[in-house]
């Protein structure tokens, strides 16, 4: 029995070397026993030639029934030698476990080990090398949405199930799997923020927009009322020169009738004309009666160009202080308006 455990320990390494770490680990209780890319295949492999080895050996020991050894039990401590198996539940997929047996004592546990180990380490290994393309494309978040991520995700747990190998597959994925999910988590949360910065910027842009607009449209209102304030004080002006120099006109004109009508008077007084002179005076009488008529004509004239003048001054006063309001400055304008009347 020792010879035969040393042979297989042997045969076991040979096995190994020659196909290396990590395998597939497939079932104890596989019927393809002679599969030699499995660790079952090959420790099935090796205990069947064993076995045979053995039975070589012992046949003509056994015969009946009372023998100290029989076959079975030979067979049976042979394989409880080389591999003991425990049935414990390990994932096989994403979405189920099953309850499988896995080895626990002999001369293989220490292969299956090291097969677990190396397994261990390649997925972790591939894992990373598959999924640090998507890591990549996380950091430019401006350029990545969300449904491609997704899509990539998928994408590599395929690929990363199609390359993996050995027992330790399912649990490596199992424990990235959170990894993945809490990428997806941060990635939507960061999307979220994102769309949320954006529209706040557009919202600030558009604001600024409107408040530029506006103060573009109250300055165009200011220098439109400026414009106008200069334009009425240029007409008030103008009126008030027009009103002067037709004042003075017609006092002149006054003054020029008046000597006439005197001259006339005292021509006829000279001369002896009394009843020449009394028409003058007559005449002088009545042009003092129109002169009178004109001075109420005129003197209702100037009131009513007061009052304008005054209007105009109320109306150039309260744009001026409207100009002051929308321009939030103050104005120190002292409007002065003399007239001048004779």
């Amino acid at each position: 029995m020792k010879k035969l455990l040393e042979e297989y320990r042997h045969e076991l390494k040979l096995c190994i070397d020659q196909q290396g770490l990590p395998m597939e680990e497939d079932s104890p209780d596989d019927v393809q026993i002679t599969n030699p890319h499995t660790q079952f295949g090959i420790h099935r492999a090796i205990l069947l030639r064993k076995i045979q080895s053995l039975l070589k050996q012992v046949g003509h020991f056994v015969g009946t029934s009372t023998d100290l050894y029989s076959r079975d039990s030979l067979v049976d401590e042979l394989e409880h030698s080389t591999a003991r198996f425990e049935e414990v539940e390990v994932k096989k997929t994403a979405e189920r476990s099953a309850r499988v047996k896995k080895v626990t004592g002999g001369e293989l546990l220490e292969f299956a080990r090291q097969n677990y180990s190396k397994s261990r380490s390649a997925c972790v290994a591939l894992f990373e090398k598959l999924y640090q393309p998507v890591q990549y494309k996380l950091n430019a978040i401006d350029q990545y949405s969300f449904q491609e991520l997704i899509g990539d995700l998928k994408e590599r747990q395929l690929e990363y199930f199609k390359m993996a190998i050995g027992p330790a597959k399912w649990e490596v994925y199992d424990e990235k799997r959170d990894f993945i999910k809490s990428q997806e988590d941060n990635f939507r949360v960061l999307k979220r923020f994102q769309q949320q910065t954006y529209d706040a910027i557009q919202k600030t842009a558009e604001e600024s927009a409107r408040a530029v607009q506006l103060a573009d449209d109250i300055s165009k209102m200011q220098v439109q009322m400026r414009n106008d304030a200069e334009l009425n004080q240029k007409r008030m002006e103008t009126m008030q020169k027009e009103h002067q120099e037709e004042m003075e006109r017609l006092c002149n004109e006054k003054v020029e009738r008046l000597a006439q009508e005197q001259k006339k008077y005292e021509d006829f007084r000279a001369a002896h004309m009394q009843d020449m002179a009394k028409m003058a005076q007559e005449n002088h009488e009545e042009m003092n009666l129109q002169h009178k008529r004109m001075e109420e004509l005129l003197s209702g004239m100037i009131s009513k160009n007061k009052e304008e003048v005054s209007k105009l001054n109320s109306s150039a006063t309260k744009l001026t202080a409207e100009i002051s309001k929308m321009s939030k400055c103050k104005s120190n304008t002292v409007l002065f308006v003399y007239i001048i009347c004779i």
